[in-house]
């Protein structure tokens, strides 16, 4: 049996190595960008807690340490595999788009982690809150990927007093790493939430609150918004290829998808799986421009060897071939700092991956006063919902996760196809490339080879260096047969500065 669970600079990545299996006395492990976050879930699992009680902790968590890429206003999606049961399920608690459209989206982000808390969970949904809510009041040190975030987004965070006061110094930098974040008016809303439940922010007082202080803001909500929305439960999609079988979240065009369908374009392709490091980043980078491209196709059937071979078929081994298909999909920014993911083991083997999303960097730049939960923007106006990317694996002969991988961001499926090929390694620290479609240029981490670098020149690619493509973080776990415990690792990318944190037999 082996595991592998995964979130998206060049410095080698932090493992914590772990024997797991169902040990007495072994509570798991986490990877996130966020080490505050991670640090928080891992107590939970010491606790007693389950994957889902330590996935709802550390979302919460971020919401005080890295509200750039997670907060009330926002959502996501998680795939959670049961060890007891041996099963696998998808949730999505994405934004979602008004009744009157409008450029903020309903937020799914807390009554997607109550669903979790009440389908996997066994501690008190109070005190899965208690950590983010203390963070948020007495304030927060900043990480590193915050502390990137909030450079990116100066200008935008200028733009508004109240994210200016909160997110910037006083000369109208953002707050480096290591410095302080302090949001007093989150902490109250998380407190309601912890003593009144998820629903306070839908149903109750904190709910007309939000919408009061959203429509300040220029949104169009309503209450029947807030109390239509409701997190959803599914069945998984799956594809079996080269020895593994893939999970990923069902609705196209999915980030989940366009990784496993760029994975599975590549292991079935003999000119890759035989290829030198030359061929294999041109055949990266051509795969990459389709799967990205089709994202939008309404294929009866979204992910399958036969889409994966079909999309393959006017690819030239030693020329750069534009893909046609690509011209509507929309484009990719593959920069944004507006999503982070991460995954969470307990000690009966039970696995959670999940993404979480504002939309874009700090969502639309503004809050719904006086709660401070920023708002995210519609998702039909920014199209990020597409990278919501967790993944699980399963590998021919085992009976439990084999893999598993949570990515941020437009690059993120990229970044997940990548180790997908790689398995079962869990190194992140290669560098990546990925061509997403529209425009027709392959983007490349400074730190690929010289020979990968001289592969796409030789085969006519366009190529534009660009600081860090996707976010991480991973877990893997291989199997020592005769019920022996696994050895797994729990990796942070170290692009985004996280932690992997793990018990010990």
């Amino acid at each position: 049996m082996a595991l592998i669970a995964g979130s998206c600079a060049t410095p080698e990545p932090e493992i914590v190595l772990v024997q797991s299996g169902f040990i007495p006395g072994y509570a798991g492990g986490v990877a996130s960008d966020e080490p505050r976050a991670s640090a928080v879930a891992f107590d939970i699992l010491n606790a007693g807690g389950t994957a889902a009680d330590a996935a709802v902790a550390l979302a919460f968590t971020l919401t005080a340490t890295h509200p750039a890429a997670a907060g009330l206003g926002g959502g996501g999606a998680c795939l959670v595999y049961s060890g007891p049961h041996n099963t696998i399920e998808s949730l999505d608690f994405l934004p979602r788009t008004a009744a009157a459209g409008g450029n903020v989206a309903v937020p799914g982000f807390a009554l997607g982690l109550d669903q979790l808390h009440r389908g996997y969970g066994v501690l008190d949904w109070g005190t899965l809150i208690l950590e983010a809510e203390a963070l948020a009041r007495r304030g927060a040190p900043v990480s590193r990927s915050m502390a990137a975030a909030t450079k990116a987004a100066e200008q935008a965070l200028r733009s508004d007093p109240v994210m200016a006061q909160r997110f910037l110094d006083t000369d109208g930098q953002g707050i480096p790493e290591n410095g302080v974040i302090t949001q007093v008016e989150l902490a109250t809303v998380l407190a309601q939430i912890r003593i009144r439940g998820a629903g306070d922010l839908y149903f109750g007082q904190a709910g007309q609150t939000f919408l009061d202080g959203a429509a300040e803001a220029g949104a169009s909500l309503t209450s029947a918004d807030l109390r239509s929305y409701a997190a959803v439960w599914s069945d998984t999609l799956f594809l079996d290829l080269a020895g593994l079988r893939v999970y990923v979240a069902p609705g196209a065009p999915g980030g989940g998808v366009v990784a496993a369908q760029l994975w599975a374009m590549l292991v079935a392709d003999p000119r890759y799986v035989d290829g030198g490091e030359a061929d294999r980043v041109h055949l990266f980078a051509e795969a990459s421009a389709r799967a990205y491209g089709d994202r939008g196709n309404a294929a009866a059937n979204p992910l399958s060897v036969f889409r994966a071979q079909t999309l393959m078929s006017d690819v030239s081994l030693s020329r750069h071939t534009p893909f046609a298909g690509g011209a509507g999909a929309p484009k990719v920014a593959a920069a944004d700092g507006g999503a982070t993911g991460f995954v969470v083991m307990d000690g009966e083997g039970s696995v959670v991956a999940c993404t979480l999303t504002m939309g874009r960097a700090f969502g639309i730049g503004r809050t719904a006063r006086p709660t401070g939960v920023i708002l995210s923007p519609n998702p039909e106006d920014v199209g990020t919902n597409a990278f919501v990317a967790p993944v699980l694996v399963i590998a021919a002969g085992d009976t439990a996760i084999s893999m598993a991988a949570a990515a941020g961001g437009p690059a993120g499926p990229a970044a997940i196809a990548r180790l997908l090929l790689a398995a079962p390694s869990v190194n992140l620290a290669p560098g990546r490339v990925v061509h997403p479609g529209v425009p027709d240029q392959v983007l490349a981490e400074s730190n690929i080879t010289a020979g990968q670098r001289q592969g796409l020149v030789d085969g006519g690619h366009s190529v534009r260096n660009f600081p860090i493509l996707g976010s991480v973080n991973a877990m893997g776990c291989l199997a020592k047969g005769d019920n022996t415990p696994r050895r797994c690792e729990f990796v942070s990318d170290p692009r985004t500065g996280g932690l992997a944190v793990a018990g010990r037999q």
